[in-house]
């Protein structure tokens, strides 16, 4: 399999905003245009595009276009195995796996972008282990924009993705 690092930012992310939430112990920037929204053990990012979309929708829209979710890993796994049995092994059926890092932590990155699994599901999805608090957070991006805008917006918010108070 391959590996993928995230990079330091390609873009100039010094007019986005910054998100911390010492409680859940992670923080990242996100453009500045973007909304959005907490719920207890989730943040969901959501683009213009999105907001504008469900505005004039006639079909039901996802409910964001990037979401971070808390997972308790009670048991200790490594982060490639509680993703391959996370939701009884949904994401082994993308087209792309790769074992990654995200800010010096251990990640697994699925990537369908070019042969989503279901209108709105997640096309790309990013597992991070978080050892220190026995979870693993995993973020999502659905496909609201064009592909190319989709994945290179969540892989510059990803970029800036850090556990904090560790």
């Amino acid at each position: 399999l391959s590996t993928f690092k995230f990079n330091e930012p390609t873009v100039d992310t010094s007019n986005w905003k910054t998100y911390r939430n010492e409680k859940s112990g992670f923080g990242m920037k996100h453009p500045f245009d973007w909304s959005l929204s907490e719920s207890v053990g989730s943040v969901d990012l959501s683009s213009p595009e999105l907001a504008q979309l469900a505005v004039s929708a006639q079909a039901e829209v996802p409910p964001a276009e990037i979401t971070i979710r808390e997972f308790p890993n009670t048991t200790a796994q490594p982060v490639s195995d509680f993703a391959r049995d996370f939701n009884q092994g949904w994401f082994e059926n993308y087209r792309a796996k790769l074992y990654t890092t995200v800010n010096g932590k251990p990640a697994v990155r699925y990537d369908d972008i070019g042969d989503p699994i279901g209108e709105y599901s997640p096309a790309l999805a990013v597992f991070i282990e978080d050892s220190a608090r026995n979870r693993v957070v995993l973020v999502t991006g659905r496909l609201v924009r064009d592909p190319v805008s989709t994945e290179r917006t969540f892989n510059e918010i990803l970029s800036t993705f850090k556990f904090i108070n560790q």
